[in-house]
């Protein structure tokens, strides 16, 4: 393919995600193993449950015995959680039990407490409702049997995993590794967040955005810093970068005569996939290789830069660190005001998009171009606007990329 092409956004992910390949693997204690992904087979070292036990607070009985509203039962024992049944449980006869208790041979149901009566100073119960033989009893294996898998690879971890796999007994896991990204942002105008900018100089946005969105994305960041428009000392930070599983240059890969980024990347033997993109807002962005280190060459724009992100970088990060999915969710939302198509290039659109009690709906923000990063703190999600002519009108359906992580903005 010629890497000069303007090709498809959907043609660029697909490079993207064909040079990527999963990390090593690495063992980690349980309990600080949220937010990565498992990479290996989890089975259950015993039934779950372990033993019939009841659900509820209650008295565990013979169903029999308690088809009459009213009957009343000898109390033989009390059963809590954690303990063992003394005595099995006879006609007529009945044990106070505890949730998670054990229940008692010859009982087959537990009666919850709210439907029953203890008289005689707790040496009977009376039974005020009937009872179904299996009521609020949680049978030994109905959740999953020993042996059985219950996690594979590529199980993000939360809280419900990290609580499962202790569960099972697992104190330690593997894990794919998390992808180590360097970041470096080009540019004579940029200087950083703590310098007073001078003349036509403004701070680096880039860095620290990337920075922020790559651990977000469950990644390393490896901040090398700004390099000047200057080949030699863009080389220089370039070799360092590609000591990360990926490398990402932003500004400086356009077509201007101070944009030096392709060709040092050309000079250092850096494979180029593609160099153009048709999606607007991010055109010009570089993708290549050079042994196992994947570069991006990202818009300087912020706006421009953070679509690239979500929507190649991203994508690629998840597959490198063993995620089952690599895209973000897509929805489908009404639109709430007209957006104008391209006739050449997919538009992504920074939007907000919100759930009400008709559905999703969503509006672009107002933007006033693709260095614009206020339109960014205001977006939740963006729109996927088709090439075509003309416009979207308001009330029909769209495609919508919620932007992970920005939902509650």
């Amino acid at each position: 393919m010629n890497p000069d092409e303007l090709i498809p956004l959907e043609r660029a992910l697909a490079l993207v995600l064909e040079a990527g390949v999963c990390l090593d693997r690495e063992p980690i204690p349980v309990s600080g193993a949220r937010g990565r992904v498992l990479a290996e087979t989890v089975r259950a070292d015993r039934d779950s449950p372990p033993f019939d036990r009841s659900a509820m607070d209650g008295f565990a009985l013979r169903s029999a015995d308690a088809m009459t509203p009213g009957a009343v039962l000898d109390l033989r024992e009390e059963v809590a959680a954690g303990a063992m049944p003394r005595r099995p449980v006879g006609p007529g006869e009945a044990s106070r039990i505890f949730t998670g208790a054990p229940i008692p041979a010859g009982a087959d149901a537990v009666q919850m407490v709210e439907k029953t009566e203890t008289l005689d100073a707790g040496r009977k119960v009376r039974i005020l409702e009937p009872v179904r033989p299996g009521e609020h009893i949680r049978c030994q294996g109905e959740e999953t049997r020993a042996g059985r898998e219950v996690m594979e690879p590529g199980a993000l971890l939360d809280a419900p995993e990290i609580g499962y796999l202790s569960w099972v007994g697992k104190r330690q896991i593997s894990v794919y590794r998390r992808a180590r990204v360097g970041i470096l942002a080009t540019g004579d105008e940029l200087v950083e967040a703590d310098q007073e900018p001078t003349g036509a100089q403004i701070r680096n946005s880039n860095g620290p955005m990337l920075s922020a969105i790559v651990e977000a994305a469950g990644g390393i960041p490896v901040y090398l810093g700004i390099s000047p428009d200057d080949p030699d000392r863009l080389r220089t930070l370039v070799e360092k970068g590609f000591a990360n599983d990926l490398l990402l240059v932003s500004g400086g890969v356009s077509v201007g005569d101070r944009d030096f980024v392709e060709a040092v990347l050309d000079e250092l033997g850096v494979e180029l996939k593609f160099r153009k993109v048709a999606i607007k807002p991010g055109k010009p962005v570089l993708f290549g290789s050079r042994g196992s280190t994947l570069i991006f060459g990202l818009p300087g724009n912020p706006a421009s830069c953070l679509v690239i992100f979500h929507c190649l970088v991203q994508p690629l990060m998840r597959k490198m660190m063993g995620y089952r999915k690599w895209q973000a969710p897509v929805i489908r939302a009404t639109l709430g005001k007209p957006v104008r198509r391209n006739r050449h290039r997919l538009s992504l659109s920074q939007a907000r998009c919100e759930l009400g009690p008709a559905g999703w709906t969503v509006e672009p923000v107002s933007s006033t171009g693709s260095g614009d990063l206020l339109s960014c703190v205001r977006a939740n999600a963006m729109i996927r606007i088709p090439i075509g002519e003309g416009e979207i009108r308001a009330g029909e359906p769209v495609d919508v990329y919620l932007i992970e992580g920005f939902a509650f903005r």
